[in-house]
């Protein structure tokens, strides 16, 4: 699924560590780059064009590449020549193939261009980042400590996160949260041995 300026998420490889280019590494999709040995190019883009709002149109081969801006970088500090669009850091992130290895009479091949959507995405895929605004929703299944402070984190202040109102089974659970017994029981460990040490 490809959309103009929707949020995502770079998937599956790490493609620049020096440069910050990593898995989930955040970003917006730009365009795409059409196979004009596969793909009548200037039709599939007026075809896309006309397109209406809410309506899917299937490409007839899958895209060279698709070209997406980091947003969570900055452009000033980008070399001119690298990337696709003056004043952003927009690159092409190359589809990939890959075959499964499964006992089946015919082969199964997979085309992947190492992104995916992320209006909205988990506690563990925006660990490590820092967010503009973050909308909470703490009425699914998964409730913890560490994954709570992850989630309230990732913004700089306290007046950029939101909580989605709670049903009463989430505000009981997490009433009841606490550390685990083998976190407890290993604090208290640490503590006897430091205590020991400093007498």
């Amino acid at each position: 699924m490809f959309a103009v300026g929707a949020p995502a998420l770079l998937a599956g490889r790490n493609i620049n560590t020096s440069r910050g280019i990593t898995n989930n590494t955040s970003c917006t999709l730009h365009d795409l780059t059409l196979d004009p040995a596969t793909t009548d190019v200037d039709a599939t883009w007026a075809a896309i064009r006309a397109t209406a709002p809410g309506e899917i149109y299937c490409l007839p081969a899958p895209p060279l590449s698709v070209n997406v801006c980091l947003t969570s970088l900055r452009s000033e500090s980008w070399p001119a020549a690298d990337t696709l669009q003056p004043g952003k850091i927009v690159i092409p992130i190359m589809e990939s193939k890959w075959a499964a290895a499964i006992d089946r009479p015919f082969p199964i091949r997979f085309y992947s261009c190492g992104g995916e959507l992320a209006f909205s995405y988990t506690v563990d895929k925006c660990q490590g980042q820092t967010l503009h605004r973050v909308l909470l929703d703490l009425n699914g299944p998964r409730r913890s400590l560490p994954a709570l402070y992850v989630a309230c984190s990732r913004v700089r202040h306290r007046d950029h996160i939101r909580v989605l109102p709670l049903v009463p089974a989430a505000k009981t659970a997490l009433l009841q949260l606490g550390h685990s017994k083998h976190l407890v029981e290993w604090v208290k460990e640490l503590a006897v041995m430091y205590s020991t040490h400093l007498i």
